[in-house]
């Protein structure tokens, strides 16, 4: 039976990611997104492409939380994806060493995701064998 491993969860202004957005750009997104959610990205209009980028950084947040490492290695920006089933279920898409450590610990990655006019929350559960 799956025991918890970790929590984590985050809410992020929207406000605060189009201010960065005004200041840094397309360095902004290629940052925190990876080139499967870059290609999301660029379809999609501005107001939506706000709240996107809002929404995987709070979701990146949770799960640097919930695995208990922060913003840093292993967990980096880009070897995270937080990416959706043709149902609109949002999956943690982990890589590279990321990746691997998880698998020496067996951990089961999920995320939750709201959004509401003026901020995004994210939940995030790991479980563990």
């Amino acid at each position: 039976m799956p025991k918890i491993y970790g929590v984590g969860t985050d809410i992020c202004e929207i406000y605060r990611i189009e201010t960065a957005w005004h200041r840094f750009g397309h360095r902004l997104s290629q940052r925190i997104l990876t080139p499967a959610e870059i290609h999301i990205f660029m379809a999609m209009s501005y107001k939506r492409k706000i709240t996107y980028l809002a929404s995987r950084f709070s979701a990146k947040e949770s799960l640097s939380k919930a695995l208990g490492l922060g913003i840093r290695h292993p967990f980096t920006w880009q070897n995270c994806a937080i990416l959706t089933t043709e149902f609109g279920k949002p999956e943690v898409c982990i890589y590279r060493e990321l990746h691997h450590w998880c698998a020496q610990k067996n951990l089961m990655l999920h995320i939750s995701l709201s959004d509401e006019k003026n901020y995004v929350l994210s939940y995030a559960l790991a479980e563990w064998d």
